[in-house]
């Protein structure tokens, strides 16, 4: 149990070496799965009870610092006529002392999904926010971005997605990859031209395939300024990593 609390995702590997190391026995899988489950169960609760203990959970949240919000959605309970039951969708929250950060912040929000591990699949959306002091914490959810975004916000792309994403596309070539850095992240305008000119001598498929997607969603030059030189979702996958570990925690946990 205090390897479980101090590590969640303890693997059955681990388990199996670990108790043949402290006992001179070699156990199963499945007995280290059963005994992982049991402990799991002891210190944080199954994942069961775990879903029927949320909804209290969230309003201790919320009564415990009122500027705490939570965000419920349901779906009606499929073929039974008027049962009055909903079922559970997604439960959006941000801690309180998250708006005062969010007003202090730059004004560029990165976003990314998680999957949760365990009995019960899901995925974790987490967006985040960096400070004037670079610190990166998650935000509150908003109903109005116009106080903070002009015209209710925009929306851009990852570059190291686009990269990613159009390297898997097109017949590989070494330079590909720093040419579209180059092309997304350049800032001059003559030095910008002479990426594209270069990309496209290099592999007119490349230069095809990216000229289809907008360009002010990924290039710096043509954005109109609104990403402040952020570039990659990399500041909301690193938070992601902080809660690698916690992802194979029942819900109420995980929270």
């Amino acid at each position: 149990m205090g390897k479980i609390r101090d590590r969640p995702n303890y693997s059955i590997k681990a388990i199996v070496a670990d108790c043949e190391a402290a006992f001179g026995c070699k156990i199963g899988r499945k007995k280290a799965s059963d005994g992982k489950r049991v402990a799991m169960n002891h210190v944080y609760g199954d994942w069961e009870t775990n879903f029927r203990q949320l909804p209290g959970y969230m309003r201790a949240l919320q009564n415990c610092h009122d500027r705490t919000a939570v965000q419920w959605k349901f779906k009606k309970e499929d073929g039974i006529v008027h049962s009055g039951r909903k079922i559970f969708r997604y439960v959006f929250w941000h801690f309180g002392a998250m708006r005062t950060t969010f007003l202090h912040s730059h004004p560029v929000v990165t976003v990314d999904a998680t999957h949760l591990r365990g009995a019960y699949k899901g995925k974790a959306i987490v967006a985040v926010v960096k400070t004037a002091n670079d610190r990166v914490v998650p935000v509150p959810a908003t109903a109005k971005l116009d106080t903070k975004f002009p015209n209710w916000g925009v929306h851009r792309y990852c570059m190291e997605h686009i990269r990613a994403n159009f390297l898997s596309s097109v017949p590989k070539k070494k330079g590909l990859y720093a040419l579209s850095w180059t092309v997304g992240t350049e800032l001059d305008e003559a030095k910008y031209a002479h990426a594209w000119a270069d990309l496209t001598e290099s592999s007119q498929a490349a230069a095809r395939y990216l000229q289809r997607i907008p360009l002010e969603k990924w290039t710096l030059i043509l954005d109109g300024f609104h990403r402040w030189g952020t570039t990659t979702s990399n500041d909301v996958e690193s938070y992601n990593n902080v809660l690698r570990g916690d992802r194979f925690l029942p819900i109420r946990a995980f929270i």
